[in-house]
C-alpha cells in the first residue's frame, strides 16, 4: 500500500522589510497671549519658520535653509523663542513688534551671521551727476 501524499498550502508572502527611516513628526508651534512655543524633532529650520508664520501671522524673511533642528521651547516671548531656536546656528535675527504680551509680532528677519570683523556688503552707489553733466542734459533737452 502506497503512502498518501499530503500537500501543504503555500505560506502567505510576507511584505518586504523596509529600512527607510521614518520621517520625523511635523513641528508644533503655538502662539497664545503673545507667547511663542516650539517643539520640533529633526525638522528643517525652514519648515519651523513657516510654522511660526502660520501661528503668528508674522512675515518671515529668511534665506533658503536646509539645516535641521531639534528643539523643545516652552511658551515664551517671541524674542526669547527665536533666540533659542537659532542658538548654535550661523544666523542672526531681528523682530518687529511683539515687544509685549499684547503686541503682535509683525515681522521676523533672519540673516546669515557675519564673520568676526567682517563688514556688511555696501550696495553700489551711482555717483551724483556733476554740474557739467546736468548742463549737458539740459542743453540736449532744449534741442
Amino acid at each position: 500500500m502506497a503512502a498518501a501524499a499530503t500537500l501543504a498550502a503555500p505560506a502567505p508572502a510576507l511584505p518586504p522589510l523596509s529600512f527607510a527611516p521614518k520621517p520625523p513628526p511635523p513641528p508644533v508651534v503655538t502662539y497664545r497671549d503673545g507667547l511663542l512655543g516650539v517643539t520640533a524633532e529633526d525638522a528643517p529650520l525652514q519648515i519651523i519658520l513657516d510654522s511660526i508664520h502660520a501661528a503668528t501671522g508674522a512675515i518671515i524673511e529668511a534665506p533658503s535653509m536646509d539645516q535641521r533642528v531639534t528643539v523643545q521651547l516652552a511658551p515664551q516671548s517671541p524674542a526669547e523663542a527665536i533666540a533659542a531656536l537659532l542658538q548654535g546656528t550661523q544666523l542672526d535675527y531681528a523682530i518687529l513688534g511683539g515687544s509685549s504680551d499684547r503686541d503682535r509680532v509683525l515681522r521676523i528677519i533672519v540673516t546669515p551671521k557675519l564673520a568676526a570683523g567682517a563688514q556688511p556688503p555696501v550696495p553700489p552707489t551711482t555717483p551724483a551727476p556733476t554740474m557739467e553733466d546736468m548742463m549737458t542734459r539740459m542743453r540736449a533737452r532744449e534741442r
